[in-house]
């Protein structure tokens, strides 16, 4: 019965540096604000800190996850 007023959705974010896949990534975010390119590459280099000054390019894909425990290891 109590559910949250703003429910928090997941993107599903492809890093791929070169066209080579490098990681599957789970951006929450609330459908009510835009998401900015700078916010997704902040999230990015946050959960992936080795991403850190490579010229990394992030794919938007609503799909499910690539590998089943992404779900739990990156969030």
């Amino acid at each position: 019965m109590n559910k949250p007023v703003l429910e928090t959705k997941k993107l599903i974010l492809d890093v791929m540096i070169k066209g080579s896949f490098i990681c599957q990534i789970q951006m929450p975010y609330c459908p009510l604000f835009p998401v900015t390119k700078k916010q997704v590459n902040d999230f990015v280099v946050e959960k992936r800190p080795s991403l850190k000054g490579k010229n990394f390019s992030v794919e938007y894909s609503n799909a499910t996850p690539l590998f089943r425990n992404d779900a739990n290891v990156i969030l």
